[in-house]
């Protein structure tokens, strides 16, 4: 089950994030629950503040289930203002920058870091190469 819960207010296209994360299980086979809640700029840095020591905005936060709820994965926290302002400077469209985070966050998930070289580009290179198999079908 995918519980997909706005917060911020910023319109979301529920179908999008239900389609990104079935293809990325089709991609990247997982199992479990996950849900994603998208907040506002005030709200994320606030958490990632808390979370991870970082007073900025950013774009996605990940949170995997500690164990207390059976077949739940986890969460990803995600701001759509900040998905909005990085897809121009990625050359992306809204939807293409969402879909691409989407896949990054649940990488996290799955547990993969990118606070190495190495590990942001293994990131990378696994989340172009879903996008190029379910997104670029031109």
């Amino acid at each position: 089950m995918i519980d997909i819960v706005n917060k911020a207010k910023f319109k979301i296209d529920k179908e999008i994030v239900f389609q990104a994360v079935f293809d990325f299980f089709a991609f990247f086979p997982a199992k479990g629950d996950l849900t994603v809640v998208f907040v506002d700029e005030d709200e994320i840095r606030e958490l990632n503040k808390k979370y991870r020591k970082k007073d900025k905005v950013t774009d996605i936060l990940s949170f995997v289930d500690d164990g207390c709820e059976d077949n739940y994965w986890g969460e990803l926290i995600i701001c759509p203002q900040q998905i909005k302002k990085q897809a121009s400077e990625f050359a992306n469209n809204f939807n293409q920058e969402l879909i691409f985070m989407i896949s990054h966050g649940l990488l996290h998930l799955l547990g993969y870091e990118d606070e190495s070289e190495t590990g942001r580009l293994e990131m990378e290179k696994i989340g172009g190469d879903f996008m190029k198999e379910y997104y670029d079908k031109s």
